[in-house]
């Protein structure tokens, strides 16, 4: 990708959340107001203390580098990189932190990092598809999502 606009970024990023998401209702790339807060996934405090705690950790992990190796697989420049993909992560570093620990956190991280990449590589068809829809409608609800992305 050469030029990408900041719509076509965003639709980018947020198409590589929906290939990698479960259930999702609606995406959009220009939120309305009212739409401003989203409901965040309820994760466990500190580190986790059961194995389904550890694995809804470290799915959250891939969820948000998500939209970052969706922006390297569609050749999103690194310095066009948006804000959100920086909060991301930022926040999947804290939770790399209180899954592996400060010893462990940054291999961690480049795990998950190079397994989701790995999967969205697999999938950029999907991910471009998907990508160029939400750019072209600024939205996509659940039953177009399921259209775009099948589940394995």
């Amino acid at each position: 990708m050469t030029s990408t606009s900041q719509e076509e970024r965003v639709a980018i990023h947020e198409a590589g959340h929906v290939l990698l998401g479960r259930g999702v209702r609606t995406v959009r790339i220009r939120p309305r107001p009212e739409t401003q807060t989203t409901k965040k996934l309820e994760l466990p405090r500190g580190r986790p203390e059961t194995e389904a705690d550890q694995a809804l950790m470290e799915g959250e992990i891939m969820l948000l580098v998500a939209g970052l190796s969706a922006e390297r697989a569609l050749g999103v420049e690194a310095r066009d990189s948006m804000s959100g993909a920086l909060d991301d992560m930022s926040r999947a570093s804290e939770l790399a932190l209180r899954v592996a620990g400060r010893s462990r956190a940054e291999t961690t991280m480049a795990h998950f990092l190079s397994k989701v990449e790995r999967m969205v590589k697999q999938r950029a068809e999907v991910l471009a598809e998907t990508a160029a829809a939400l750019a072209r409608t600024g939205r996509l609800d659940q039953a177009r999502v399921a259209d775009l992305v099948p589940r394995r």
